[in-house]
């Protein structure tokens, strides 16, 4: 925004030369990017923020120069020639729309000469970048961009009854709008200032040209009201009309400046374009907007600032920037109620005070010093949860998905588990794609693997940790729905990626039980058993179920043909879900690191003939009992099904691995381990020792 120097030094005493001035104001928040001579003035170029409208002007920047060098603002001259009768006798005022306009303030000058205005003004509005038109068109302009509040000056004779009327528009009106002669359609919402016939003007934004300024005009009406922010600005993007003056009203104006701007303006046409000002103005109120006292707290300042700020700096700061504080007592030190002035908006809550505070210290005179240290909430067992399950995941070559809570119906039906209670409907669903609160996450990854899928990427590998709802089964219950946390997964072609070290396997079963058995290993104890199971979704033979004891805690398998061609999925998609409920029950201790072994490993393979029968699930389980205390691990490493075994069995060679903590095995300690492992599992799963 560019200023003029000299016109801001009409406002407050600055002999101090431009860099000095620069520098206080790029420090106070007003970087200063640039300046060029202009005759004998000089124009700066001002980064204004655009939460400060206050600034947009020469005085509120003088305000803040004056501010930084703790040097008074001149006073604004208050006397004015008046001649009667009345404005009240020669104007007429109504608002019809309260709530748009708080305040609209009237003066008339009768007997104006539009001719050119003086040097002066038409120089400095030269050094910002305005160009000239005549004294009373120039001398809004001036005022507008001296005092910051926005004016219009209407031909008086040229309003129908002499009556201005605040409303919203009536849908259809038209108005031609001054400065392009273009004709606008006005609708319902907007607020137009009207004569007793038409509307004259866009209420904070432009003029009509019926109603303008000319070479004919002798009586001037000037304007200088309070209007919605919102309403301003709603009406300015809907016409495609961006001006000075709605610039400032869409960021809020100074209630407290309509009479002295419009006096301003009265004196100053009086002193360029001639004529006589009436006494008095012509004052309409609508709804008041009274803004409530902020708070601050002396520790507070200290605390958001990291410095010492004595309570007496704090009040001449506060009340150079124009701001009434009242010091209270309070326990914890100094306090004060703040009433901000009507020229600042923007301050609202404490820390918009305590910013004026380090305005006027100067952001770089703030020492640079480390925080308080900070001792972190203690994590949940939930989350600790799920941040490690993500990060096993991605450590796994998975991706990570975010899906929406709400699904169609009829993709909550095809994945929801069996038994799971009714799902719960969506009041008022935006499309039958969001009907119901999700029963399981695989709709969501459906569609993300579909939409890949759809785009080349047949390769994928995603997880989705979220929450799934279902109803209480029971009136009597809390009518809340049931939430419960889950991981789900799903996996489509080169699991590994494209590697010429790698081989090109596709996504099995085995890579879902893998992943489910890696994030339940993150709490010790916590092993999962998988079986065969049942699903819709899923083909026949390659469903399974995990369990943590006995209570099913995953399932999975790859999905139907039918639904994969119904959601636009390749063949042969595996997918699974893993309640994480049973992995955050309280007592247990999370998966540790345990050191290397420090004494030598032994391995023995015992070789079994099992009936074909028997699950690996209850072998597993078995071979987990008989090793329970032992410091052994055990694999599975060789399977074998055909002649010479007998028809209905197979053959199983499960390595043991002993790793001593404390020393080195005897054999017999070891042959003792290994035949009691046989035995358990000749006496548990019918297997039998070969060899």
């Amino acid at each position: 925004m560019r200023f003029s120097l000299g016109w801001l030094r009409t406002h407050v005493d600055a002999p101090e030369p431009l860099a000095a001035i620069a520098r206080r104001l790029t420090s106070a928040g007003f970087a200063v990017e640039g300046s060029e001579a202009v005759g004998d003035d000089t124009a700066i170029e001002v980064e204004v923020p655009s939460n400060r409208p206050d600034c947009m002007n020469h005085r509120g920047l003088a305000r803040e120069i004056a501010a930084a060098f703790e040097r008074p603002l001149r006073p604004l001259p208050a006397d004015i020639p008046e001649a009667d009768p009345p404005a009240s006798e020669a104007a007429s005022i109504r608002i019809e729309a309260p709530d748009l306009c708080s305040r609209y303030v009237g003066r008339v000058v009768r007997g104006v000469r539009i001719v050119p205005s003086p040097g002066w003004l038409q120089a400095r509005l030269h050094t910002i970048g305005l160009v000239p038109k005549n004294a009373v068109v120039d001398a809004s302009n001036y005022v507008l961009w001296d005092l910051g509040q926005p004016l219009h000056a209407f031909d008086l004779a040229r309003v129908g009854g002499a009556a201005i009327v605040v409303r919203r528009a009536r849908p259809g009106e038209r108005l031609v709008t001054v400065v392009d002669g273009a004709e606008r359609t006005l609708t319902g919402e907007m607020l137009v200032i009207a004569d007793s016939e038409r509307p004259t003007a866009l209420a904070g934004v432009m003029g009509g040209r019926d109603s303008a300024i000319s070479n004919t005009t002798r009586d001037v009406l000037i304007e200088s009201a309070w209007f919605d922010p919102l309403s301003v600005r709603r009406t300015a993007r809907a016409l495609g009309l961006h001006t000075d003056a709605s610039h400032r009203f869409e960021r809020g104006a100074d209630p407290g400046a309509l009479v002295p701007a419009a006096r301003v303006l009265a004196r100053l046409i009086v002193e360029t374009a001639g004529g006589t000002c009436l006494r008095g103005e012509v004052d309409a109120r609508g709804t008041e907007r009274p803004r409530a006292a902020v708070r601050l707290r002396h520790a507070r300042i200290e605390t958001v600032l990291g410095m010492p700020v004595p309570p007496a700096d704090v009040e001449r700061v506060l009340s150079g920037f124009g701001h009434a504080a009242t010091r209270e007592t309070a326990q914890g030190g100094a306090a004060w109620s703040v009433a901000p002035p009507g020229f600042r908006p923007d301050v609202t809550i404490e820390e918009d005070l305590i910013e004026e505070v380090g305005r006027a210290i100067g952001y770089d005179a703030i020492p640079a010093t480390l925080p308080s240290p900070v001792i972190a909430p203690p994590v949940s067992l939930r989350d600790w949860i799920e941040t490690a399950a993500r990060d096993r995941m991605t450590s796994l070559g998975w991706f990570e998905t975010i899906g929406y809570a709400m699904v169609g119906r009829a993709e909550d039906e095809a994945f929801a588990p069996a038994g799971t209670p009714a799902a719960i409907a969506i009041a008022n669903p935006l499309s039958d794609r969001w009907e119901v609160m999700r029963r399981s996450l695989l709709p969501g990854l459906v569609r993300a693997a579909s939409h890949n899928a759809r785009h080349g990427q047949g390769d994928f590998s995603l997880f989705e940790v979220g929450t799934v709802f279902t109803a209480r089964e029971h009136r009597d219950q809390d009518r809340l729905p049931r939430e419960e946390r889950v991981l789900g997964l799903i996996a489509h072609g080169r699991i590994s990626g494209l590697h010429w070290a790698l081989p090109a396997r596709a996504a099995d079963v085995w890579d879902l039980t893998g992943a489910i058995a890696a994030v339940a290993a993150l709490r010790a104890g916590k092993t999962v058993s998988f079986s065969p199971g049942g699903g819709q979704a899923f083909v026949p033979g390659t469903v399974f179920q995990g369990r943590i004891g006995h209570e099913v805690v995953a399932f999975g398998g790859v999905l139907d043909p039918v639904i994969s061609g119904k959601f636009d999925l390749p063949d042969g998609c595996v997918a699974a879900e893993l309640r994480l409920a049973p992995l955050c029950q309280p007592g247990e201790e999370p998966a540790r690191f345990r050191p290397l072994p420090r004494f030598p490993e032994v391995e023995r393979d015992l070789s079994l003939t099992v009936p074909s029968s028997v699950a690996w699930t209850r072998l597993e389980s078995a071979v987990h009992e008989a090793l329970r205390g032992a410091p052994a691990r055990f694999a599975l490493v060789d399977r074998y099904e055909g002649p010479p075994l007998p028809a209905g069995t197979v053959s199983l060679t499960i390595r043991v691995t002993i790793s001593p903590e404390d020393r080195t095995w005897t054999q017999e300690e070891i042959d003792r381990l290994v035949e009691g492992l046989a035995a358990a599992l000749a006496s548990k799963t019918g297997a039998a020792r070969r060899g």
